[in-house]
C-alpha cells in the first residue's frame, strides 16, 4: 500500500493547485446513514470565482463512494473528467468555460451513494452498534475535496434512532422519532472540511467530562457501556486537561475555549487512530483502557490520547514540515511526562523508549523529506527521532532558550507552515552562534552516530593520574557535543567535549584515578547502543515482512539478530524467532513455523520484546490449528488470553489475537502472516 502514496499526494497536491482560482464560501452536505452499507445524500459547494478565465475544480472520490450526478444551480451537469487512481479510488475534474458576464459565485452538487458497509472503517472487526465516517484522502465517507476551510458549513445527518453521534462540535439541533434521529450542524464561523464532517455513532453510550478551573476548557470521553474502565476515564480527563494547560504555557499558545472529545468505538482492534480532527478524536477500542492501569500516565509512547492533544498546540503543517507536527507534538507529550515525574528513572525510561523505537534497518528518508514516499512506519520514526532531536536540541541550547524559540515558533507561524530552515533561524538567534551542522546532520541525514570510547590511566612522574579516552566513530561522523562522567567512589566529573572525527584522544589530568569513565550514560545524544542494533535487527525484520513483503529481506534481519545475540542477553530472541515464524507461515511451511513459535514462547524477552512471546503462542496455535488439532489450539489461546490479561497496556494484542480465535476457527491467509502482530 505505502508504494501508492507519492500518486496520491501529488493528486492531491494537483487538487489543490488546480482550486486557487476558486475560493470556498460554503459547502453543504445532506447524508442519510440509517443504512450503513447504503449510505446516500449529496454535498454542495457555493465559491467566490477569483479568474475570468477558464478555471477547473477537482475532488476525488474512494473506490466505494459512488458518483450519481455533478450538477449546477440550474440542475444543468457539468462535463467531467474522471481518472481512476492506482489505489482505486476515483479523481475527477469540472472545467467550467469562461463566463461571458463574470458571476459573483459558482454552485456545485455532488450527488452521491456508498456502497461498503460503513462499519468497514473501524476495521475487521467491526462492531455493528457503532459506525465511523472519517473525512480523510483515502477514506473520506464523502467525496474529498480536501481540507480546505469553508467560510461557513451545515450538515443534516438522518440516522437510526439508538445512535449517539459524536463530532468536533456539539449539533444545532435534533429531531428525534421513534425510528430515526435528524441531526443539523450549523457551522457559522471558518472551519475546516476536516473538522466538520468527521464524525461516528455509538449505542450504550457513557460520557465521561472534566473542566479546567476558569470552565473555558474541556475534555469529554465517549465510550460504549462495560469497554472502558470509568475509573480511568476519569483519571484521563483530568490528566488530558492539566496537560492543556501545561501545553499552552509551554508553547505560548492560549488556546481559545475548546471541548477535546475523545470517541472509543468499534470492537478491540490494534489497529491506530481512525479519525484526529481538530478537537476530535476517535479511536478503535482496546483491552488496554478496559482496566485501570496508571503506568500509561508515566509513559508518553503509552499515552497516544497525550500526543493527539499535543497536535493542536504546533504550528501548522504541510506533508515536507511533519516534523512539526509529529516530532514537535510528540515533545509537548513527553516533556508533560517529565513535568509531572521529575525523577531520574522516569526520564531513562522515556529516553530509553524512544531510542528503542526510533531505530531500525527498514528504509527510512531523512526527516527533511517529511512523508512524502514513505509508508507507514514513517509517522513513528518522524515521532520518536523528530522528539528526540527536541531533546538534543534542549541538551545543546538548554531547556530555556528551546522554550523561547517553541514560544515564538507558535507566534510567527499561526497561519502558514514552517520550514526547517525558518525554525534553524529562530534556533540560531536564541543560541547566539550557528547550528548549521546540527540541522544538516539531523534532518538532512537519515543515520544516527555510534561512538566507542575506550579509556585508560597512567601515573605521571609528578605523582597525577594521566587519564586517556579514546572515542571511535563508526559509520558516518557526527559533530556533537557529549558528556564524559568520570566517577571517583560518589563523586562524578562531568566534562563535555565536542566530538566531531573519526578518532579522538583526549587527555585529562586527575590527582586520584577515576573508578570508571562513562560517554553519554544520561543518553542526551540519540545514538546507536549495542542492545539497541540488534534490537533494531530484530525490529526491521518485523516491518520488512508486514510494509514491504519481503520475506527474503525480513529472514536476513532476524537471523542477524540471533547471531549477534546467540544467548539473548539483550531478551530480543521472541522478536526474531516470531518474525522467523510469521515468514514460515507466509511460505506455507508449518513445521517450520511451529518451531520457531516454539523457541519464542520459551524465550526470555526484555521489556520490549516479552509481548512477542505471548504472541507466538497465540500464532502456535495458529499453526497446530492448521495441523487439524483445534482442541489443542483452544488451550494454547485460553492461557495466552489469561496471561495477557495482567498486563493488557502491554499485551493487548494477544487478548485480540486470542480471543479472536477463540471464538471461531483460524483460517490461514496472508492478511495473517504479513502482520506486525
Amino acid at each position: 500500500m505505502y508504494r501508492l502514496l507519492p500518486f496520491i499526494f501529488f493528486a492531491a497536491n494537483v487538487l489543490m493547485a488546480a482550486s486557487q482560482p476558486l475560493t470556498l464560501l460554503e459547502c453543504h452536505v445532506v447524508a442519510d446513514v440509517r443504512q450503513v452499507n447504503a449510505v446516500t445524500g449529496n454535498m454542495s459547494f457555493i465559491f467566490h470565482i477569483n479568474e475570468d478565465s477558464t478555471s477547473e475544480w477537482s475532488f476525488s472520490a474512494p473506490r466505494d463512494v459512488i458518483i450519481h450526478s455533478v450538477v449546477g444551480r440550474r440542475q444543468n451537469e457539468y462535463n467531467v473528467k474522471a481518472d481512476t487512481l492506482l489505489d482505486g479510488s476515483v479523481y475527477y475534474t469540472l472545467l467550467f468555460a469562461a463566463p461571458k458576464h463574470r458571476p459573483d459565485s459558482i454552485f456545485i452538487t455532488i450527488e452521491f451513494s456508498h456502497a461498503a458497509d460503513t462499519l468497514s472503517f473501524t476495521g475487521q472487526t467491526a462492531d455493528p452498534e457503532d459506525f465511523l465516517l472519517p473525512y480523510e484522502r483515502t477514506s473520506s465517507w464523502l467525496p474529498y475535496a480536501g481540507n480546505v476551510t469553508a467560510d461557513r458549513a451545515t450538515m443534516e445527518l438522518h440516522v437510526d434512532s439508538s445512535f449517539t453521534v459524536v463530532s468536533a462540535q456539539r449539533y444545532a439541533w435534533v429531531i428525534n422519532s421513534d425510528s430515526q434521529k435528524v441531526f443539523f450542524w450549523n457551522y457559522k464561523e471558518p472551519i475546516s472540511l476536516g473538522n466538520a464532517f468527521s464524525l461516528c455513532g455509538m449505542k450504550d453510550v457513557r460520557s465521561v467530562r472534566c473542566d479546567n478551573s476558569d470552565s473555558t476548557h474541556s475534555v469529554q470521553l465517549y465510550f460504549t457501556q462495560g469497554k472502558f474502565d470509568t475509573t480511568l476515564a476519569d483519571t484521563l480527563t483530568r490528566k488530558l486537561v492539566a496537560a492543556a494547560e501545561y501545553f499552552s504555557d509551554l508553547t505560548g499558545r492560549p488556546a481559545a475555549s475548546f471541548n477535546a472529545i475523545f470517541a472509543f468505538i468499534g470492537n478491540d482492534t490494534v489497529d491506530e487512530s481512525c479519525i484526529n480532527a481538530g478537537w476530535f478524536y476517535a479511536e478503535h477500542n482496546s483491552p488496554r483502557y478496559s482496566l485501570y492501569d496508571s503506568t500509561i500516565f508515566f509513559r508518553s509512547l503509552h499515552f497516544p490520547l497525550l500526543r493527539h492533544l499535543a497536535y493542536q498546540f504546533c504550528p501548522p503543517t504541510d506533508d515536507s514540515t511533519a516534523f512539526f507536527h509529529y516530532g514537535l507534538a510528540g515533545y509537548l507529550a513527553t516533556r508533560y511526562i517529565l513535568n509531572t515525574r521529575p525523577d531520574a528513572a522516569t526520564e531513562e525510561r522515556e529516553r530509553r523508549d524512544l531510542i528503542v523505537h526510533a531505530f531500525s534497518f527498514f528504509p527510512s528518508v531523512p526527516l527533511a523529506q517529511g512523508i512524502f514516499e514513505t509508508g507507514s512506519e514513517a509517522h513513528t520514526t518522524i515521532s520518536t527521532k523528530g522528539r528526540y532531536i527536541f531533546l538534543m536540541l534542549e541538551f545543546i541550547m538548554g531547556r530555556e532558550s528551546l522554550d523561547s524559540v517553541i514560544a515564538q515558533l507558535i507566534r510567527e507561524y499561526r497561519t502558514t507552515p514552517v520550514s526547517i530552515k525558518g525554525f534553524q533561524k529562530l534556533c540560531e538567534k536564541a543560541y547566539g552562534t550557528s547550528l548549521e551542522w546540527f540541522f544538516q546532520e539531523w534532518f538532512y541525514r537519515s543515520s544516527v552516530p555510534e561512538y566507542v570510547m575506550q579509556w585508560n590511566n597512567r601515573v605521571t612522574a609528578r605523582g597525577s593520574n594521566l587519564v586517556t579516552v579514546d572515542i571511535e566513530q563508526r559509520g558516518d561522523v557526527y559533530t556533537m557535543p557529549i558528556d564524559l562522567v568520570f566517577s571517583f567512589g560518589q563523586r562524578k566529573i562531568v566534562k563535555r567535549i565536542l566530538v566531531s572525527r573519526s578518532n579522538q584522544e583526549i587527555p585529562y589530568v586527575f590527582p586520584t584515578a577515576p573508578s570508571s569513565v562513562e560517554i553519554d550514560p544520561h543518553h542526551y545524544v540519540l545514538r546507536w547502543l549495542i542492545d539497541t542494533r540488534i534490537l533494531a535487527h530484530a525490529r526491521s525484520a518485523e516491518l520488512f515482512l508486514a510494509y514491504a513483503h519481503d520475506l527474503t529481506s525480513a529472514e536476513r534481519e532476524a537471523q542477524l539478530a540471533l547471531q549477534l545475540d546467540p544467548i539473548n542477553n539483550t531478551g530480543t530472541a521472541p522478536i526474531a524467532y516470531f518474525s522467523l515464524g510469521m515468514i514460515a507461515g507466509a511460505r506455507r511451511d508449518t513445521g517450520t513455523a511451529k518451531e520457531y513459535f516454539l523457541r519464542a514462547t520459551q524465550s526470555t524477552g526484555s521489556d520490549d520484546s516479552r509481548l512477542f512471546t505471548l504472541l507466538s503462542r497465540v500464532r502456535l496455535g495458529n499453526v497446530t490449528e492448521m495441523e487439524g488439532n483445534r482442541n489443542e489450539a483452544l488451550t494454547m489461546y485460553r492461557r495466552a488470553m489469561e496471561d495477557a490479561q495482567v498486563d493488557p497496556t502491554t499485551f493487548a494484542p494477544v487478548i485480540i489475537e486470542a480471543k479472536k480465535y477463540l471464538q471461531s476457527p483460524f483460517i490461514a491467509d496472508d492478511a495473517v502472516w504479513y502482520n506486525l502482530y
